[in-house]
Order: C-alpha cells, then sequence, then structure tokens
C-alpha cells in the first residue's frame, strides 16, 4: 500500500492546470502525460502510470509518438513504479537521469528565527519575476537567465498574485543592499492541503548564511496560513534530500526520472 505523501505528491507534481494552452494533456485511468513543441521537459513528460504491465509497451510507444522531436521524460513516483515499466524505458532508449527521495513537512512544525541580516520578499511583480530567474540561473549555473516570452511572464504573475492565487514565489535578499540571493516557491493545492515545494536555490557565494532556510520558513509560514497541512517535494537523493533532511522533513518513496532526447526519423 502507498504512503498517503507518496500519492498527495503524484497529484500535485501531475497537476497540469497552470500549462499554458498549447500544452496537450492525455488523463485517462491508465497513465496521465502532457506534450507540446516545447523545448522543456517539463512539457513533455509522463506522471502517472497505473497501466498493467501488458499495456506498458504500447504506452511507451504512444508517448515516443506523441514527444518525438524533442524532450521526453517519465517521471515516475513510488505509486507508478510498477511491473516491468523501467527495463523497458531502458529497451525503448530512455537513462535514469534522476533519483528523488519524497519529502514532507507539517505545516505546524516549530521553525528556527531567519537571520537579521536577510528579508524575505514574496514576489508580486514583473521584475519580481525577473529578479527570481536570474537568481534562480545563477544559483543552478544556467546561462539562460531569463527564458520565458513576455507572455509568459505576465502568465507566471497572474499565477502568483491576486485572492486565487495558485504560485507563491519569494526572494530572499539581502537586508543592508536589497540584492536579490536565494529564489524559492511552492504551489498550492487546497483539495489536498498541501503545498509542493519547487525552484528553491541560493547564489553560490551567499551559501552557508541559513538563508535556504529563511526561505524556507517563509514558505511554510505562507502554508500554513492558507490552511495548508503540509508542504513537501521530490527532493534529488544526492544533493537537496540530506538538505531537507537536515531541516526536519520526513521521507517517503521515491520518483525516478527517465529521460531522452527524441529526435524525428
Amino acid at each position: 500500500m502507498s504512503d498517503p505523501i507518496d500519492l498527495v505528491l503524484e497529484k500535485a507534481h501531475g497537476n497540469t492546470s497552470w500549462m499554458p494552452a498549447d500544452v496537450h494533456i492525455v488523463d485517462r485511468p491508465e497513465i496521465s502525460f502532457v506534450y507540446a513543441d516545447r523545448p522543456q521537459p517539463l512539457y513533455n513528460s509522463v506522471f502517472r502510470l497505473r497501466a498493467k504491465p501488458k499495456a506498458h509497451e504500447r504506452l511507451i510507444a504512444e508517448v515516443r509518438g506523441l514527444h518525438a522531436g524533442g524532450p521526453s521524460e517519465w517521471r515516475l513516483t513510488t505509486p507508478s513504479l510498477n511491473g516491468n515499466i523501467e527495463p523497458l524505458l531502458s529497451e525503448a532508449g530512455y537513462a535514469l537521469t534522476t533519483e528523488c527521495r519524497a519529502c514532507s513537512i507539517p505545516t505546524d512544525t516549530e521553525r528556527p528565527a531567519p537571520p537579521t541580516d536577510i528579508e524575505v520578499r514574496r514576489v508580486d511583480t514583473i521584475d519580481g519575476l525577473c529578479r527570481s530567474f536570474d537568481v534562480s540561473s545563477r544559483a543552478f549555473g544556467r546561462e539562460n537567465k531569463n527564458p520565458y516570452s513576455d507572455p509568459d511572464l505576465q502568465r507566471f504573475l497572474n499565477q502568483c498574485t491576486g485572492p486565487n492565487a495558485r504560485t507563491f514565489r519569494f526572494l530572499a535578499c539581502d537586508s543592508s543592499t536589497g540584492e536579490a540571493l536565494c529564489s524559492a516557491a511552492f504551489n498550492r493545492h487546497a483539495d489536498l492541503r498541501f503545498g509542493f515545494l519547487w525552484g528553491g536555490g541560493t547564489v553560490p557565494e551567499a551559501r552557508g548564511r541559513g538563508i535556504y532556510s529563511a526561505i524556507l520558513t517563509a514558505r511554510i509560514t505562507e502554508a500554513k496560513r492558507l490552511g495548508l497541512t503540509h508542504v513537501g517535494l521530490h527532493a534529488v537523493t544526492t544533493t537537496s534530500a540530506p538538505i531537507l533532511i537536515r531541516q526536519g522533513f520526513n521521507t517517503h518513496g521515491t520518483m525516478r526520472v527517465w529521460a531522452q532526447y527524441l529526435r524525428d526519423t
């Protein structure tokens, strides 16, 4: 029997309500995935698998056909890791690229006081969005500071502002200079009473100052204010999972990402 948090995380991670209109959504009892003529893997991913093993080859062929010409990922959580799916993905040319632990923490957990030289601010402007993308690029070593078009930026802003905001983005800044040093976000899933954490990253020169802990506390506090009982994410086993365990998170199952770049033949 699956851990309830694993099921909640699978539902939260596979939620497609925020995706742009050009992303096609396939949601059937046996499988849930998306595809689009975009280079981002998240828009070309499988999120849930409940099919019987005899259907796996057929489903792999279906996904490969719809992802043709771009990235293709199978993001398989513990509830979806069944039967012969992984050997078949390997035979089809996919490679295991990422292994994650499912991590969660109750929002009523007592948190340490944030550093006095750090101010955490909620992102509610286009400028704030651009600053958060800049920080994220620096934190994760990406060259493209802001890969999004103006319509995409406006769509992101609409999602994180107003009374029905679904996404809550934050910047942690140096209190004296205002320099943005860390960015992070979470998505509100009111039906699950759960906040899905994502995007946390601190610029290299500012690490070790308790900044990530401060922005994590801000997200947990906001999630509790919104009536959510837990927050969590799929944390990369070798990097972020140990950090979250030190922050008091509980661990559950796994998520294994199988990926390849498909080219039209």
